[in-house]
């Protein structure tokens, strides 16, 4: 039976004085969501807080995740459309379930997925944005990092019709998944980020280790982090000794060598030696 561990945290950040991301994970329902609201004051939490909930119960009644989305943006728009303070306001999301051996993952907006496997990191989710647009067509990550409209969201839940992306594949004994709000990802990159996942410590170690970078780097946003590790025990973390040793064994083939070529080099010499005595 595969054995999952998870931790989930969220944090206002440093500079809104409040939070709009509601987070929700259950190894039992084998579900985890990670909703950023929207809208400012209390709204952005209202929609969040309704995504969440609706997504939660649309999924066990049976729906996909990407139907439950749908679900969940019906809600909010309905929402929306009863109260007038909350006009405007949506949601980002990312969830996950696992079924089996399998995952699924669907989103609207720039919430993301990542995995680590065998301590390569992968982003699984591909950002409903403006950004990814300019990505696209050229501008490089760095670039995207500094950009203006870096933030411009082209899909959210209670705006418009979103349309749901979502993936599925195999999950093996020692991944670890990452769900996110882009308060995370706006303040570390993808190899801080894998720095921080590669660790050997438990989930509830590394969840708080992110929000605590996210926070020295800034802490602009809302940070909200799910960290899901499948057959944790499996898991092999990265050494920081590979490269040492590494190196080790190119000086020690270097030592084996050079004793060898120095052998070589000087019977070649005390050969030419005797030629001329001749």
């Amino acid at each position: 039976m595969t054995f999952i561990q998870f931790d989930a945290k969220t944090h206002p950040g440093r500079v809104r004085d409040h939070n709009e991301d509601n987070i929700f994970g259950s190894a039992d329902s084998h579900l985890w969501i990670v909703a950023d609201g929207m809208g400012g004051h209390a709204c952005g939490e209202v929609a969040s807080e309704i995504v969440v909930k609706r997504l939660r119960s649309s999924y066990n009644e049976g729906e996909s995740l990407a139907s439950a989305i749908e679900s969940a943006h019906q809600a909010v728009t309905i929402e929306a459309g009863l109260n007038a303070k909350a006009k405007g306001m949506g949601a980002t999301v990312v969830a996950m379930s696992t079924t089996g051996n399998q995952y699924n993952i669907a989103w609207v907006g720039d919430s993301r997925a990542y995995r680590l496997r065998d301590n390569q990191l992968e982003l699984l989710t591909r950002d409903h944005s403006y950004l990814e647009w300019l990505k696209d067509n050229g501008i490089t990550v760095e670039e995207a990092r500094k950009h203006p409209k870096r933030n411009v969201i082209t899909q959210s839940i209670g705006v418009g019709e979103p349309n749901p992306d979502s993936i599925k594949g195999d999950a093996r004994s020692g991944d670890r998944y990452l769900l996110c709000s882009d308060g995370l990802n706006d303040e570390l990159t993808d190899e801080e980020i894998c720095t921080l996942l590669r660790s050997p410590d438990n989930s509830e170690t590394v969840t708080q280790r992110l929000i605590n970078e996210a926070l020295e780097k800034g802490g602009r946003d809302n940070i909200s982090v799910i960290v899901v590790d499948i057959d944790p025990q499996s898991r092999k973390a990265a050494s920081p000794l590979q490269g040492l040793q590494q190196s080790l064994s190119t000086e020690q083939a270097k030592k084996t060598w050079l004793p060898i070529v120095g052998g070589i080099v000087a019977a070649v010499v005390f050969a030419l030696v005797l030629v001329l005595v001749r």
